[in-house]
């Protein structure tokens, strides 16, 4: 379950980062967010998981859509030329959490008990309520997506 979490988390952000517009990227954001939501609720804290998809998935995301729907710049096109660098820091940052490539299954290594100590210590046990309020910000995040692209952007600011 967690090599899922965590596989799901890294392509969102190689979604994120290989994404052609803003908007494409959004979706990137949202996955990392639910999975490292799942993966802090996994680990005995679901509180730090309610906050991370109100603060961050909810807040960020909702003005993040309004602000570019309503400008009328042309965004940035990532180059691919920026792949072999993405990947490099990706094994960099997972080799010291997750042991050798060879053991992804957590044994021993210089940090501890398969690295998973070093996440776990960082969150407590907490409420379950704020992972309600964390969905409930996400379907209205849905929705300002579905009237974004329903209405152009002349019927938007006549709004």
């Amino acid at each position: 379950m967690v090599l899922i979490i965590c596989v799901s988390f890294l392509c969102g952000a190689l979604i994120l980062v290989f994404s052609q517009t803003p908007f494409y990227s959004l979706f990137g954001v949202l996955l990392v967010s639910i999975s490292h939501s799942f993966l802090i609720a996994f680990l005995g804290a679901p509180f730090y998981s309610g906050l991370l998809l109100i603060i961050y998935a909810g807040g960020m995301l909702v003005v993040f859509l309004f602000s570019t729907i309503l400008s009328a710049d042309r965004f940035f096109i990532f180059s691919r030329s920026y792949f072999t660098p993405s990947v490099l820091g990706v094994l960099l940052f997972l080799l010291p959490i997750m042991g050798s490539p060879s053991n992804l299954s957590g044994a021993d290594n210089e940090f501890g008990r398969g690295g998973w100590e070093i996440l776990s210590a960082f969150y407590n046990l907490s409420g379950f309520i704020l992972c309600v309020v964390g969905a409930a910000l996400l379907v209205c995040l849905v929705g300002v997506l579905q009237v974004s692209f329903e209405h152009g952007r002349k019927q938007l600011r006549r709004l």
